[in-house]
């Protein structure tokens, strides 16, 4: 009886050890898919190319409405021909910037997915170089990057604000919903169309976090549930991945294979995700000069 009593407390307590090790492993895998996310969300915004180009698209928009408004009083106060056919060569101009913004953010957009996919295969690489740890009859292999999905944020307002002068855009974004209840901030992952005859423009914004005084934000975990994903990057065709959004925020799914050594029935697989968010944008150029003065 004795023997038999020392017996299960023998096995209760590598139960419990075993147990014990486990978790702590799944701690630490949860540990390596946060510093995973954070790393992928730093490729994101790397000098702060997301918050210049907000920024950009932000004052082609303010650009093209009051080039707008300025050949549309000129046409009601029937002023010189000369001078409105000049109003209309500024808005034709506008225009055309506005369609070279929107090319440019295009191709930022497919850079910053080729980041993210350069990101995964190196970080891939350096968990195959990682070894796994034993306990007794416990094996846990290396963690293993199941899937990177890049996305937006959810809830996340633009880096960017519309302009309080120009009332009549103020009051179209306010009516549209672009622009938060709060303040002026412009809402992210929007297409801020503007009133007709200017509404086959796009004006697409990423939602980013705001300067921090003359500084930005770091990256951030972020909750799953707040992940917006656009696309998977773990794929080996990175040239198929299409996303019309630049990508803000990133969700890793990592999973550490568990076994026991002979018993293939006891074998199982822990999984974790992690999501973190780009960090925020600094202030615009002409931003910073009025804050220095």
């Amino acid at each position: 009886m004795v023997a038999l009593i020392g017996l299960i407390i023998i096995a209760v307590l590598l139960i419990g050890f075993f147990c014990q090790f486990l978790f702590l492993s799944h701690q630490k895998e949860r540990t390596d898919a946060d510093e995973c996310a954070l790393s992928f969300a730093h490729v994101l915004n790397n000098r702060d190319r997301i918050g210049q180009m907000n920024t950009a698209v932000e004052r082609s928009r303010e650009l093209v409405h009051g080039s707008r408004l300025a050949l549309d009083a000129l046409k009601r106060d029937e002023s010189d021909p000369a001078l409105e056919d000049f109003a209309r060569l500024l808005t034709e101009e506008a225009r055309a910037g506005a369609h070279l913004v929107e090319s440019s953010r295009q191709m930022l957009c497919q850079e910053v997915t080729q980041d993210a996919f350069e990101a995964t295969k190196e970080y891939k690489k350096k968990l195959g170089a990682r070894t796994g740890s034993k306990v007794g009859v416990m094996n846990v292999s290396p963690a293993l990057l199941n899937s990177v999905e890049i996305g937006v944020p959810l809830g996340v307002l633009s880096n960017v604000t519309t302009v309080q002068a120009l009332d009549e855009l103020l009051k179209h974004d306010r009516q549209n919903g672009y622009v938060s209840q709060a303040g002026l901030a412009l809402v992210g992952d929007i297409n801020a169309k503007l009133p007709s005859p200017d509404n086959d423009l796009d004006f697409m914004l990423t939602p980013l976090a705001s300067p921090i005084g003359t500084g930005m934000s770091p990256p951030r975990l972020t909750a799953n549930k707040v992940f917006d994903s656009k696309a998977n990057v773990s794929d080996e065709k990175p040239q198929a991945v299409r996303t019309q959004q630049i990508p803000s925020a990133v969700r890793v799914k990592m999973e550490v294979p568990v076994s026991a050594q002979g018993l293939s029935t006891l074998s199982s697989k822990m999984q974790v995700a992690a999501s973190a968010a780009a960090g925020g944008a600094m202030p615009a150029p002409d931003e910073l000069d009025v804050q220095r003065q």
